[in-house]
């Protein structure tokens, strides 16, 4: 093999390595891209979660509220005009 063909096949060899790094490196920020996209949807994921989460603990509480006894007669009395045994009804004209 002559002086010229090493030369001719060191320099296809390394614009192919070039060629490969390149290559490489673009992937590379690509997949970096991706990962931040989905690091950002994660953390709103997460804002969403704990927002829900708190909705969620707030609607229980209100739930147990209104499962009361109390509740659900002064519920009756305010919203249906119902009245309890001994109540006394009065009449302002």
């Amino acid at each position: 093999m002559t002086n010229r063909n090493k030369t001719l096949i060191v320099k296809i060899i390394t614009i192919c390595g070039t060629l490969l790094l390149t290559i490489l490196g673009v992937i590379n920020i690509v997949q970096v891209a991706k990962i931040n996209n989905l690091n950002k949807k994660s953390e709103a994921l997460d804002i969403k979660i704990s927002e829900l989460n708190s909705q969620k603990a707030n609607l229980e509480e209100t739930a147990k509220n209104h499962a009361t006894d109390t509740y659900i007669e002064d519920y009756a009395r305010n919203n249906y005009n119902m009245i309890k045994d001994g109540d006394v009804i009065v009449i302002i004209k």
